[in-house]
């Protein structure tokens, strides 16, 4: 076996992977982020993941570029195929020592840490063990602070810190740190709505959030149950979170924010993602294109914003604003298609089967 240094870029998964990593992820981020990438990838001569699927998704969130790994080019391709069910298999024979574990975790909770274990994937049951082993060795004083951790984790889940907090520097726009998204050029051939998507088979559409923001916003409180089950469709656009008129601000660009972010932890995720266009008047126009990538295709909808001539007109005026910030390639364009001369753009129009008014 040979160490050498690579391109991520060259590194393949191997694509009968029988094991999920997804949610192992993000701790493997968080620890090579905190000590380093100490044990590299293992692959064949051909560049194809033996073992390391998981630290290959994590160093890719990370934004590395070269990387060592070990090439294991004295095995034949049938020891390669039983190694990595070995190698996965044995690491499911190995048990924790309960006592030993607390009372590792208890001297953890001695030191000046900058950082919580729970980043790791300890859990909060985990972390109960280290109260009770600290307040045995008269150090009570943990007890609170541990507690305030347990606390601050809630609200990181509350408020998705944890996906936020795994996205590099240079995929954040300033200065409101909203997540950047990678351009996608795939089209769709038909469109459902998401909760349509939660009971259909029909793997073969695409998915939108032109519906209700209630109906939907269980995928912000629990983004990875939700972004597992939309992982089985053609593509996903981005949460249509409402800009309304009546808005503040300040709720505005969180509507923004929250869209890009499901958004940005979807493709990390593996899925193909469609960024829905958001917009309100002129002001809103400096946060609210923030992380649409140029380019790509993009979803635009016209549901509910050609009420009247004056209403079609403003309208009008902001989609003009709108695509000559963003340069789409494509348009998907959901609702009635306004009179609009797009030039070189190309536009797919799918119909509104929400509302058959004529405010569509």
């Amino acid at each position: 076996m040979k160490t050498i240094e690579v391109d991520l870029s060259e590194i393949k998964p191997y694509p009968g992977n029988p094991r999920n990593n997804r949610k192992a992820v993000s701790a493997c981020a968080a620890s090579i982020r905190r000590f380093g990438y100490k044990n590299p990838i293992l692959v064949d001569s051909e560049m194809v993941i033996i073992c390391g699927h998981t630290r290959f998704a994590a160093l890719k969130r990370l934004g590395f570029h070269r990387i060592a790994v070990n090439v294991a080019d004295d095995l034949t391709p049938e020891q390669v195929k039983a190694y990595r069910l070995a190698d996965n298999k044995v690491a499911e024979q190995s048990e924790w020592n309960p006592d030993l574990l607390k009372l590792e975790l208890a001297d953890l909770s001695g030191m000046d840490l900058d950082f919580s274990m729970t980043e790791f994937g300890f859990t909060l049951t985990d972390l109960s063990g280290m109260i009770e082993t600290a307040v045995g060795n008269g150090e009570k004083e943990k007890d609170d602070e541990t507690y305030y951790g347990e606390e601050r984790l809630r609200t990181n889940n509350a408020y998705n810190l944890e996906i936020y907090k795994d996205i590099p520097e240079s995929e954040l726009v300033k200065p409101w740190n909203i997540p950047r998204l990678r351009p996608c050029s795939h089209v769709p051939t038909r469109l459902i709505d998401f909760n349509e998507a939660m009971t259909s088979t029909d793997y073969e559409a695409g998915v939108h959030f032109y519906i209700d923001d209630y109906r939907f916003e269980r995928i912000w409180n629990q983004p990875e149950r939700y972004i597992e089950i939309l992982s089985r469709f053609d593509c996903v656009l981005t949460p249509d979170f409402s800009l309304y008129e009546d808005m503040p601000e300040a709720m505005c660009i969180w509507n923004v924010y929250r869209s890009q972010l499901i958004g940005w932890k979807m493709q990390e995720m593996g899925l193909k993602v469609i960024p829905t266009i958001l917009w309100q008047e002129e002001p809103s126009y400096e946060y609210c294109f923030c992380g649409v990538p140029n380019g790509g295709t993009v979803s635009i909808s016209s549901v509910g914003m050609a009420a009247n001539e004056k209403e079609r007109k403003r309208y009008l005026k902001q989609l003009h604003d709108c695509l000559t910030r963003i340069h789409p390639k494509t348009i998907l364009f959901y609702g009635r298609l306004p009179e609009y001369d797009f030039g070189k753009i190309k536009v797919v129009s799918f119909k509104n089967k929400a509302f058959k008014h004529g405010s569509e």
